[in-house]
């Protein structure tokens, strides 16, 4: 398993990706400490790209590779150096974000991103008047308050994103 983090983002996004290394680990079983490859992604697709090839190349008999990524960026530059080293069909890749692009990749069939975790930043608003009304009333409220997130997949893109 490739892991694309970032760690100069700090630790929400490395509690993210920790999120999708337990996610994997509830369906397939503890992963063994010699099978995560943690690599940075540079925040780039080009940094990404030049790291997961170099893993790639570094484990040219490896053909069922799982690629958890930090952002779009990251997803998408494990997607091209796959492409170039004519790997697609080794790797299965799943991203953060769900971005546009990301959103239309997984609608292709056969993709090899096969989802992403989308935090739905176009409802915070509501929640946020929700807990200001609250505030602004004098009722009690939490000391953290957080948004609900879905993990996206051909399966259920539908239901979150239409497609256009």
């Amino acid at each position: 398993m490739l892991v694309l983090e970032e760690p100069r983002a700090g630790v929400l996004p490395a509690a993210r990706i920790q999120g999708q290394i337990d996610g994997v680990e509830e369906v397939i079983g503890e992963i063994p400490e010699e099978k995560l490859v943690f690599l940075e992604s540079g925040n780039t697709r080009s940094i990404s790209e030049a790291n997961v090839t170099k893993a790639m190349l570094d484990l040219p008999n490896c053909n069922r590779i799982a690629v958890l990524s930090f952002n779009t960026d990251a997803a998408t530059g494990a997607l091209q150096a796959a492409q170039r080293l004519d790997r697609e069909q080794d790797v299965i890749i799943v991203g953060q974000g769900a971005d546009r692009f990301l959103l239309d990749e997984i609608r292709q069939p056969g993709s090899r991103i096969i989802g992403s975790t989308a935090y739905m930043p176009e409802r915070y608003g509501e929640q946020l008047l929700k807990l200001a009304l609250k505030i602004l009333k004098g009722d009690p409220v939490p000391p953290a308050v957080y948004t609900e997130h879905a993990f996206l997949s051909a399966e259920n893109i539908d239901l979150y994103y239409p497609a256009a």
